[in-house]
């Protein structure tokens, strides 16, 4: 039934192209962003009444489908034959190559998010966890969990998650929500270099660059929230540069508050991004003289903000006292202290990690520059004020979580470096808002192994930049460039580490996700699957039903749903917590037969009641022999 979902969509982006003065572009961004507001208030409206199931998702997207089909088929009978044919353009022999590059990595990144399972291991804890347990509980409210993560986490990536989830009733297409994102980002990257001046060749390049990019490609095959917040700052950029180059009207507006509304309800680190381009917008505003015609539009935006984000900040308000979240996560992650130090300290760490070497020499070069500049700013690399863990420069690896972009970072700056002396204002300030967007990322972040993957959406905004630059070189430049870094990014596309299609000794896991069975490909992350097999195998032979868990803040929970195969099976899975925000939302009528605990005393020997029946070492089980 995912086709319900996808054909709404097209009959939507049907209605707003017979519009006029509508590119492709632009509808498939505005879309979007309706259809992601619709996912929302779906959401929240089923949770409400505790009726969010298969059933009344698939009913909600029906009628949607007729909505959009009838007003789709009204407005096509007043076009005397169908606008189409007469908008496309064909492609250049040097374009047509661009292209082609674009859609291998388009293509075959497709192959991998369906062929692949969930395996990231973010999104067996929390990401996927969150949506097997707001599926059992018919609703996205908060849940008891010890997972916390699952709790105050923006939620919008697995709202979307769920539908395809909910709809299929596996998690065969859920890696889509990110490859679709990814799909968006390319999109709208060349819609944002077109509008600050490039040609159709410097348009294509910033897609290139966007596609080419291994970080994102890795990202393309996953459910992480990384590329999802990249792709609704790119829609809100879209919007603000049409709201500055043109009069302001509510539709713009509209849409601008509700790309800014969903990428907040996304992720939190999304407030570094879309700030310093709502500033331009008010800079813009006031400088051309638009302020009392932009007031109540600009209301109409922030009403739509609140609107998409009133429940998930109702929600955290009344668990932790704060709408953003838990206090604890926010101390956890922003920094301690900001000050000038701190931001030299953040820049220079998060460019330091894209240069990993094998080259030790290199890498022993780079990791004592970053010492010398911290010693020369007062601050040890290992702050714990200012990171998580410990600072270091590994091998270059293939891992989706630290895979670098070290060409396309130096390019980028390149690129950004020459934007910042452009002739054209508006590429001017785009550069200079690219670089704020880094600067301000750093200074909120506490710097991490992970803060590639967080600067996703940094590389994203800044590559229509490169468009606007490269696309003015000589094709003989500009050519070798392109197929340079389609080639740097063919090890992370073909030979990804948890699901290669080609694999490396060493580098990759054994076997290709070609020849590999789903079922373990699901471990390629995480603990080995022999235990949870024999646990499993323990469980549903004993014909429970009522499973509790008492798993680590970072288990792979989603796992044993997995191999559980709930919530399709009728069973409940409940986690048993104490002294966590999230305690007063357990069901007192909830008594559980099993127990699988992973984080509970060595020396307990029964557990609710249940005695030991299963020590695998990582994890035990209590359960009654004979129940």
């Amino acid at each position: 039934m995912i086709i319900l979902l996808i054909a709404a969509f097209g009959v939507l982006v049907l209605n707003l192209y017979l519009q006029p003065g509508m590119t492709i572009t632009r509808c498939l961004l505005r879309a979007s962003l309706i259809m992601g507001a619709l996912i929302t208030f779906s959401n929240v409206l089923f949770s409400i009444f505790k009726i969010l199931t298969t059933l009344s998702v698939a009913l909600f997207w029906s009628l949607i489908l007729i909505i959009f089909l009838y007003r789709g088929i009204a407005r096509l009978r007043k076009h005397m034959h169908p606008p189409f044919l007469s908008r496309i353009e064909f492609p250049g022999r040097l374009d047509g190559i661009l292209i082609v590059m674009i859609l291998v990595v388009v293509f075959v990144t497709l192959l991998i998010a369906v062929i692949a399972p969930v395996q990231t291991y973010d999104s067996l804890t929390y990401h996927m966890s969150r949506v097997a347990h707001w599926v059992q509980n018919r609703s996205v409210s908060i849940y008891s969990t010890g997972i916390e993560r699952q709790a105050d986490m923006g939620p919008y990536a697995e709202f979307e998650i769920l539908h395809f989830y909910i709809l299929q009733r596996s998690d065969r297409f859920v890696n889509l929500v990110d490859w679709f994102a990814f799909i968006g980002c390319i999109l709208a990257v060349a819609s944002i270099a077109a509008r600050l001046g490039a040609d159709r060749r410097g348009s294509l390049f910033a897609a290139l660059f966007a596609s080419t990019l291994p970080m994102a490609i890795a990202q393309a095959s996953s459910t992480m929230t990384d590329m999802v917040v990249a792709y609704w700052v790119l829609c809100m950029i879209v919007e603000i540069l049409d709201l500055i180059s043109e009069k302001s009207s509510l539709y713009g507006w509209t849409y601008l508050g509700l790309a800014t509304g969903l990428a907040v309800l996304t992720k939190a680190t999304a407030v570094a991004f879309v700030l310093p381009f709502l500033f331009w917008l008010g800079y813009s505003i006031l400088r051309k003289k638009r302020f009392r015609q932009s007031i109540l539009p600009a209301i109409l935006a922030l009403l739509v903000i609140s609107g998409l984000n009133f429940y998930t900040w109702t929600q955290n308000q009344e668990t932790y006292g704060n709408p953003v979240g838990s206090p604890a996560r926010i101390k956890f992650h922003a920094n301690e202290i900001i000050t000038p130090a701190v931001l030299v300290s953040n820049v220079t760490r998060n460019v330091a990690i894209h240069f990993s070497s094998n080259n030790d020499a290199f890498s022993l070069f780079i990791f004592k520059v970053v010492g010398k500049i911290h010693q020369w700013i007062g601050l040890d690399t290992n702050d714990l004020r200012t990171t998580l863990g410990y600072f270091f420069l590994s091998k270059p690896s293939l891992s989706e979580d630290r895979v670098g972009n070290p060409y396309h970072f130096i390019l980028l700056a390149i690129c950004i470096l020459i934007g910042l002396f452009s002739r054209r204002t508006q590429l001017r300030w785009y550069a200079f808002l690219a670089i704020a967007v880094f600067l301000l990322f750093s200074i909120g972040n506490k710097a991490q192994v992970f803060s590639i993957r967080l600067q996703t959406p940094f590389f994203m905004i800044a590559a229509p930049v490169v468009g606007c630059i490269i696309g003015r070189w000589t094709p003989w430049l500009r050519t070798p460039l392109a197929a340079f870094l389609f080639i740097v990014c063919l090890p992370v596309l073909f030979c990804l580490q948890a699901r290669p299609i080609i694999p490396l000794e060493g580098k990759t896991i054994s076997k290709s996700i070609l020849d590999t069975p789903r079922s373990v490909l699901y471990f390629s992350n995480s603990s080995s699957y022999s235990y949870f097999a024999s646990i499993v195998e323990k469980i549903q032979a004993s014909q429970c039903s009522q499973i509790g868990l008492m798993l680590g803040g970072d288990d792979p929970e989603y796992l044993w749903w997995v191999l559980l195969d709930a919530p399709w099976k009728p069973l409940r899975l409940e986690w048993m917590v104490s002294g966590t925000p999230t305690e007063r939302f357990e069901d007192p009528d909830f008594h559980p037969c099993v127990v699988i605990c992973s984080s509970c005393p060595e020396e307990w020997n029964q557990a609710f009641g249940l005695p030991l029946e299963l020590n695998t070492g990582s994890v035990r089980l209590f359960m009654h022999s004979n129940p």
